[in-house]
């Protein structure tokens, strides 16, 4: 196990420092189609630099191919799905007042400390903040990317799993590139708000790779407390040591999430998380048995990539190349990006048709929330450019449509209901604000401090740079 070098440059040079030379650029004109272009020419490079970094440092005998592409698919798609759904449980079971008993009654016990957890992400005090993302967002996203190696462990029993200890890594290290690619592209995707350009770059070359990281950091420990997974035999033992195996990274996870306002901080837990990586892997390897560390892979391999990646340790090929193409197609990417005053023109645009249309309720109070007509507004400009033909003109109805299922998300996020989706939602709300305000629930009185007495929002600048959560 040798060079870190390609995740540093991965992550912080390029994911931290290179975007921030980035202009000031916003993916928003050329719809679907358009915004998604430049995603591939970001993600491209990224998860290839990611890969070959995380393969010069674990160094691998033998490349489960199958098995590692078959895992990121699976975090990829069935592990988040059932993270969204183990939420929705989770925050349901606070106000539930279903009892069971047995061992139905630990579960319930389970969801609602999960759902206090997520409730405790939206409080003012600091430390509900860490005790929310630590166990909350932490372990439970930690938990789904080891999830398909848990099953690995735990279905093979005291058979030979197929994979040595290195192999074994660069599995957890694909589940995290999953659950990765799967957040990006549901929840910071420019066609789910998070149009800035430089925030792009950062999702794609310092959140994906890290989330790969963190798993590969769980795997390690994961594989150190295989042998106790085995000899135990309850239900809670097993779930018990699969949490452990999650606990160390989350609480990493967790502070990341606390304190990413900053690039500094960003930048700092970044090359922390890598060395504790580094450490956890060595710790482990000298730990593992003659046994563990020889157990032979019995999985279909992929000579092809194995040689092609091979290539990067032997000389073969340059990582100063790889390092051009990233760069390369970081600036190709800004092609298909509007500046600031093009953004401008296409709000105003949008927002044109609200003029003499009555956006308020029977109350005193305005009925939409700050951003939301902002929002909609570019929505539905999104929506003429891909439609010009029969939306070339956007109505005060359209837009009114658009700004109250934008409302009632916003309003679900911040009553701690949306969590995932909605915390993205409300940051892009923030970033494009303008608009009437809207009564919010008493937990979210903090957000009409930003009125002023005519219910009007002051017009901020967007944000430049925004260091979105894990």
């Amino acid at each position: 196990m040798a060079s870190l070098k390609p995740l540093f440059v991965c992550c912080l040079a390029f994911g931290w420092v290179f975007s921030q030379f980035l202009p000031i650029r916003y993916f928003i004109s050329s719809g679907f189609v358009g915004q998604a272009i430049p995603v591939a020419l970001i993600a491209l490079p990224a998860l290839l630099l990611a890969v070959v970094g995380i393969y010069l440092f674990v160094r691998p005998a033998r490349i489960p191919t199958l098995l590692a592409f078959g895992t990121l698919f699976f975090t990829m798609i069935v592990g988040l799905a059932g993270l969204f759904l183990f939420q929705g449980l989770a925050i349901y079971s606070v106000n539930s007042s279903v009892h069971m008993g047995g061992k139905g009654a630990g579960v319930v016990l389970i969801l609602r400390a999960v759902g206090w957890a997520y409730q405790s992400i939206n409080s003012s005090s600091v430390i509900h903040q860490f005790f929310g993302f630590i166990f909350g967002v932490g372990l439970c996203e930690e938990m789904t990317k080891l999830l398909p190696l848990f099953f690995l462990l735990l279905f093979k029993g005291n058979r030979p799993i197929g994979i040595d200890y290195r192999g074994f890594l660069i599995v957890g290290f694909s589940s995290g590139l999953g659950f990765g690619i799967g957040e990006a592209l549901y929840c910071y995707a420019p066609w789910s708000g998070n149009v800035v350009t430089g925030a792009n770059v950062i999702r794609w070359f310092a959140c994906v790779p890290a989330h790969g990281i963190y798993a590969t950091t769980d795997a390690a420990i994961l594989w150190l407390l295989a042998p106790k997974l085995r000899e135990f035999e309850g239900f809670y033992q097993k779930l018990g040591i699969f949490a452990l195996a999650a606990f160390a990274v989350a609480i990493v996870h967790g502070t990341y999430n606390v304190l990413s306002n900053s690039q500094w901080i960003g930048i700092a837990i970044d090359a922390a998380t890598i060395v504790l990586m580094y450490y956890v892997v060595k710790f482990v390897d000298n730990r593992s048995s003659r046994q563990q560390l020889q157990d032979e892979a019995h999985s279909e391999y992929s000579p092809g990539f194995q040689k092609w990646i091979h290539g990067y340790e032997t000389g073969q090929r340059r990582l100063k190349r790889l390092y051009l193409f990233a760069a390369t197609m970081i600036l190709v990417s800004q092609v298909f990006s509007s500046s600031e005053e093009k953004l401008q023109q296409l709000q105003s645009r949008g927002l044109e048709g609200l003029e003499g249309t009555d956006v308020s309720s029977s109350s005193s109070e305005p009925t939409y929330s700050i951003a939301e007509l902002q929002n909609a507004a570019r929505d539905v400009e999104r929506r003429a450019r891909l439609e010009r033909e029969q939306m070339k003109n956007p109505t005060p109805e359209m837009v009114r449509r658009v700004a109250e299922e934008s409302a009632a998300q916003i309003e679900r996020a911040m009553r701690g209901q949306s969590t995932s989706q909605g915390s993205n939602t409300l940051n892009r709300a923030n970033d494009y604000g303008s608009g009437a305000g809207v009564p919010l629930a008493p937990e979210t009185q903090d957000v009409r401090k930003r009125f002023d007495a005519d219910g009007r929002y002051a017009v901020p600048q967007p944000s430049q740079r925004t260091y979105d959560h894990r």
